[in-house]
């Protein structure tokens, strides 16, 4: 049965022969031309290949799709990074060529062992079979890969045939049965490669070949070094876009206007009650600080070697529940939860649940940034809207200044990140979007997203390439009651965000919440805020700290709270396990100078400490069983300024699941500390400045 592939990288590129060619040029004008050549309608054909010095060298021809005129271009790509193990995989990694002179690759390659050059046509082959092989046996189900920075879905059509597609092009009748990670795809189309050159017979174990014509992100080639399971996407380097003066004095203009006009004048005027009354909060706080410190200084811990770990039962997590309710005011809800950790597990489902929406679409979020992956956020938000689907984004005012700042390197060639993401998401869309104003410079973190009102993803990711791509972090997927919940502070803080303001907000918090026929139904949910003078989240996990008679365990990039800080060493004290994971490099340097000194106190007094290999963006806790995660950091910005929004569980088994697959397994990837870090001046005045943030 032929197969018919939506991709772009199984077309056959037609290579050309016998035509005449333009002059060379420098290295610096062939960079230039091979990233304007990359825009073009064109055909390409490797000329020659060698691998030399670790470095495959190439040169090849680009011809115009219309004429005989061609392009010569010498390039060599960056040094060849073999797997760890071959054996686990082929891991194709994307790199920049090297434009180089006539003379400079000569000199360089003459050493080179040949490479083998494939046909597009042969490629083709056997991306078919791994296609098919890929491909759920079930009609209209699909599995979803990570390749380098695609998201990729296999699955068959109603007429059994297989196809591949970007996921934000998925068809909406098509179910996503798995999601792989980069490594189990890297395992899957390294054993498919074998089987396919085994069975033709077919000696090459290196070779290149023209890559597809996916030239949204540069890739012009693609290597592979089967033996080392080593593979480079050979990519033109986009040209350096610089903002200059103007763009300098528009991000600076438009920085003003959201924080003081918007944030501050208008904000506070259509807002007076509930403004004065977080001035009122945040005065009073500082006031408490200075009088009778809580937060600023550093409680007073036992001196002394800490006890060994005792071995007993946890607090009993019923009566703390209860405890709660007096606590917090309110019982806890009911829904039902699923935790996906890393971007490769939540972003396809986040898009799979978009492309499946048929009411609503609510995004509550802090940062929706505007580079690639953002903007193809977007572009699913844009298409549900022109399909009748009513769709509404809440942006904070600070968080959108964050997301409209420095685009991060390696976008594709000729990607133009949008100036304003609301306007990008407004333009030839329905969409709705509101900016909350920041009033005294308070900021909405919370991450929520409403489908349909039966359904709601929340936790720790914003929107954007890291979080898909680059950090550690979680999020979750619920069900049921706490949806209505959710659903309901949404409509607050959208109507809150609107022109009429406190009127609005009054009149939206009047309706009260409500409630599904699923009320009944599922595990105990408990929602925690930050609110002007309402810090649940920091008083439910202060309590919790003091209650743990068995383990703690928590994971946060941003841990700066002394009252927190001294309680856990507290907790370690009576004997309780108590173990902390940070990144061993955050995103921010004040928070990454904070980190050692709160990592050499928490080990004095003997504490666990691992630092997770990168970026975590996890905001997460255990106390004896009872989790507490969502989007609040370990931070008074968190605690006390800012509004968030985390959940609390303490269901035996829906913990258990995310202690083994998040914290354990983070524990196994993380570095144990076992000795003091090196801290000096800078250190100590950094921990002053972040225990204000």
């Amino acid at each position: 049965m032929p197969q018919k592939f939506l991709i772009p990288s199984l077309i056959a590129v037609l290579l050309l022969s016998g035509c005449s060619t333009l002059p060379t040029f420098s290295p610096r004008v062939q960079k230039r031309t091979a990233a304007f050549w990359l825009q073009q309608s064109v055909n390409t054909e490797i000329v020659d290949a060698r691998v030399a010095d670790e470095k495959v060298w190439l040169t090849y021809h680009v011809f115009t799709a219309d004429s005989d005129t061609a392009q010569l271009f010498y390039a060599r790509s960056d040094r060849i990074q073999a797997n760890d193990d071959p054996n686990h995989g082929l891991v194709i990694r994307d790199r920049p060529m090297k434009f180089l002179s006539p003379q400079d690759w000569t000199a360089g390659s003459e050493d080179g062992v040949p490479v083998a050059i494939w046909s597009s046509s042969r490629w083709a082959e056997f991306i078919g079979e791994f296609a098919d092989a890929m491909a759920p046996s079930d009609i209209n189900h699909g599995v979803v890969v990570r390749d380098g920075l695609h998201e990729l879905i296999f699955f068959r059509d109603v007429d059994g045939q297989t196809s591949i597609t970007d996921i934000k092009n998925k068809p909406g009748h098509v179910a996503i049965d798995q999601v792989l990670s980069q490594s189990q795809y890297a395992e899957k189309i390294s054993a498919s490669l074998q089987q396919f050159v085994s069975a033709r017979s077919i000696a090459d174990r290196r070779f290149i070949v023209v890559a597809d014509d996916r030239r949204s992100d540069g890739r012009m080639f693609t290597y592979i070094d089967m033996d080392r399971g080593a593979g480079l996407g050979l990519t033109v380097p986009a040209a350096k876009q610089s903002k200059g003066i103007g763009g300098s004095v528009a991000g600076g203009v438009k920085t003003a206007d959201q924080l003081i006009l918007d944030g501050q004048m208008v904000g506070i005027a259509t807002r007076p009650v509930s403004s004065m009354f977080r001035l009122y909060s945040w005065a009073k706080d500082t006031t408490l600080h200075t009088i009778k410190p809580r937060r600023m200084v550093q409680q007073i811990v036992p001196s002394g070697p800490p006890p060994p770990i005792a071995q007993r039962e946890g607090m009993d997590l019923d009566e703390f529940d209860r405890e709660l309710d007096r606590l917090i005011g309110r019982p806890a809800t009911k829904g039902t939860v699923k935790f996906y950790i890393g971007g490769d597990q939540y972003f396809p489902r986040q898009i799979e649940a978009f492309q499946n929406a048929r009411e609503s679409i609510d995004v509550r979020i802090f940062i929706f940034d505007n580079d690639d992956y953002a903007v193809k956020i977007a572009d699913v938000l844009k298409q549900r809207s022109r399909d009748g689907v009513r769709v509404r984004v809440l942006i904070d005012g600070i968080g959108r200044i964050m997301g409209e700042g420095s685009v991060p390197e390696g976008m594709p060639a000729g990607f133009k990140p949008p100036a304003s993401m609301v306007k990008y998401l407004k333009k030839g869309s329905n969409i709705e979007v509101r900016v909350r104003p920041n009033a005294w410079f308070k900021a909405d973190h919370t991450k929520a997203i409403t489908i349909d009102g039966k359904l709601a993803y929340t936790g720790g990711m914003n929107i954007g390439r890291e979080y898909r791509y680059d950090w550690h972090d979680l999020m979750m997927r619920v069900e049921g009651s706490i949806v209505d919940e959710i659903q309901h502070e949404f409509n607050i803080a959208w109507a809150h965000a609107g022109h009429l303001g406190d009127i609005a907000y009054l009149a939206q918090k009047v309706n009260g919440v409500k409630r599904h026929d699923s009320v009944n139904e599922g595990i105990r949910i408990r929602p925690l805020y930050t609110r002007a003078d309402n810090p649940q989240i920091f008083n439910a996990q202060m309590a919790a700290i003091r209650k743990a008679r068995n383990y703690i365990y928590a994971a946060n990039a941003y841990f700066s709270d002394p009252n927190i800080i001294s309680e856990l060493i507290k907790a370690r004290r009576r004997g309780v396990d108590v173990r902390v994971i940070l990144p061993v490099n955050g995103n921010h340097e004040i928070m990454n100078k904070n980190n050692i000194v709160i990592a050499n106190r928490l080990f004095a007094n003997g504490v666990k400490v691992y630092f997770y290999p990168g970026m975590s963006h996890v905001k997460a806790a255990v106390y004896d069983g009872w989790l507490c995660t969502g989007s609040a950091n370990f931070d008074k910005l968190s605690f006390i300024d800012n509004l968030e929004f985390n959940l609390a569980i303490s269901d035996p088994a829906t913990v258990d699941q995310i202690v083994e697959d998040l914290f354990e397994a983070d524990f196994k990837k993380s570095a144990l500390m076992t000795a003091p870090l090196k801290s000096n001046i800078r250190n100590l005045l950094a921990t002053v400045l972040a225990g204000q943030l």
